[in-house]
């Protein structure tokens, strides 16, 4: 009888995390800005901390709106990681411990320092999406798969709503008033 009240309480777990969407892109985008003098090697990546980023990479007029930034994509990251259940394919996802916590260490919280979250001190590798799929990939893939669950679960939140039609043709983004503009936004 309320199939859009149904439907939000369906996927109630995961509509909180669909609002990180931006902040996981805005500090993507903050990055490849930062990273934009020239390239990163994979081995750089898994040293150079996120905190190093900020500090040496961003102009210093922009440096607390990085640290902003970035604060909201760690919450975002380390509230997201643990729903995402593989990384590649079939491969079980190294960075969430059995309950569901992350724990970046690798030692699913078998590890002696307890769990590792996305903090400044991370590598910047777990931050920067790769789309090469091998053992030393896995950090590159977790931003890559938190986006697609992210994005899957907003999907699926607005079939099951019934608000995936668009008139006119035009897209999501429309070209203009009245044709190809959403219905519901």
């Amino acid at each position: 009888r309320w199939p859009i009240l149904a439907a939000l309480i369906r996927a109630e777990t995961t509509v909180a995390l669909i609002r990180y969407i931006p902040d996981i892109l805005s500090w993507l985008s903050l990055l490849f800005e930062a990273l934009s003098h020239g390239t990163i090697t994979r081995d750089e990546a898994a040293t150079m901390t996120n905190q190093h980023v900020i500090e040496t990479l961003v102009p210093p007029h922009r440096r607390r709106h990085a640290k902003r930034t970035f604060r909201r994509f760690a919450t975002a990251f380390n509230a997201s990681l643990g729903r995402v259940e593989y990384l590649y394919q079939c491969q079980e996802n190294p960075f969430v411990d059995p309950d569901g916590n992350v724990d970046l260490s690798g030692a699913k919280g078998g590890g002696d320092s307890g769990n590792s979250v996305m903090d400044l001190e991370t590598p910047v590798s777990f931050s920067l999406p790769s789309m090469l799929f091998g053992e030393n990939d896995a950090p590159g893939l977790c931003c890559l798969q938190i986006l697609n669950f992210l994005a899957d679960a907003h999907n699926k939140l607005l079939t099951d709503m019934g608000l995936t039609g668009f008139e006119g043709g035009g897209g999501a983004r429309g070209r203009g008033r009245g044709r190809g503009t959403s219905r519901y936004w």
